[in-house]
Parts: structure tokens; sequence; C-alpha cells
């Protein structure tokens, strides 16, 4: 039963043309260990940090994507700050799924941004700002215990499901 839960919906042909409704992407979650730390020292102190979160949705004519920019920064003292794009990773093949298509359009937006600053030690949760993305889970300043430890920031986004044009092409 699962199996059909996340099934494409079927599409409803209207001539050479039509749309499919693709089930949403597994959520995709971005660590940002020390690796990506670009300025500072190893953790935010309570101050903010600032983040600035871009999900990108991407096509082709057989494929489709999602990949994710997370910084996050400081918002006084060094302004410790940390960066990462994710690769993208492929969520829809028109060529094995539907054979003699391609895709025409996407008719979901392809890029959400969300900016805010953290104002806790908590994970947060947002509503994405596109119907890309359905919500955000946004871990920013973590609590150091007795001052040792350090920040490793990270977001998981949930996407919404995804509306595809596709057009015949044989």
């Amino acid at each position: 039963m699962l199996a059909l839960a996340n099934a494409i919906t079927p599409p409803e042909p209207i001539g050479d043309t039509q749309i499919i409704t693709i089930p949403a992407p597994t959520i995709q979650r971005l660590d940002l260990d020390s690796r990506y730390r670009t300025r500072g020292d190893d953790e935010f102190d309570g101050h903010g940090p600032f983040f600035r979160i871009e999900t990108h949705l991407g096509s082709n004519r057989s494929t489709l994507w999602t990949s994710v920019s997370a910084f996050f920064e400081e918002t006084r003292s060094d302004w410790t700050t940390f960066a990462r794009t994710s690769d993208p990773r492929l969520i829809f093949n028109v060529e094995e799924q539907y054979p003699g298509w391609e895709i025409a359009s996407v008719e979901t937006p392809t890029f959400d941004l969300l900016e805010g600053v953290d104002q806790d030690h908590e994970v947060n949760y947002y509503s994405g700002t596109t119907p890309l993305v359905e919500r955000y889970a946004v871990q920013g300043d973590t609590r150091q215990i007795l001052g040792i430890g350090s920040d490793e920031p990270w977001v998981t986004v949930f996407f919404n499901p995804i509306q595809v044009t596709l057009r015949r092409i044989t």
C-alpha cells in the first residue's frame, strides 16, 4: 500500500502534453560541520546566528533535481560563519517512468528562500516561502556545556509535491 501512496499521479493527457504530480521528494538534510566554517571560532556564543537558506529545483528535458545552500553567520563578536551548498540530488527521471516524453515545464516554483536569526538553542521550524518547500527545520546555535564544544549548524528541507508538464516526443 505504501508504494501506491508514493506513486506518481497518473497523467491526464491533453493532446501532446500532460501535467503530472511527483510525490514530495524525500527530505534533504544539510550539515555544516567544522569543514564548512569559513570565519571565526567554533561557536556562535549566543549571538544569533543569522541564516540564509536557498532551496533550488533544477530541470532539463529529462530530469529534475534539488539542491540546498545554507549560510549561518554570528551576529556580532568574531562573526563565526558556516557556508555550504549540497550536491544536486536527482528526484525524477522522465525517461525511466514516461518513455517517449520530455519535461516541457515545471509548474511548481523552482526556488525558495528563508532568512532569519536564530534566537535560542533549539531546533526551529519555519514554513517554506513558496509551494516548493513545506517547511524547514533549522539548528543554528547550540548550547555548549561549560563552554566546551562547537556549533555545527544544519538545516532539513521538507518538500511539497511537484507539478510538471510533460510533452510527447515520439
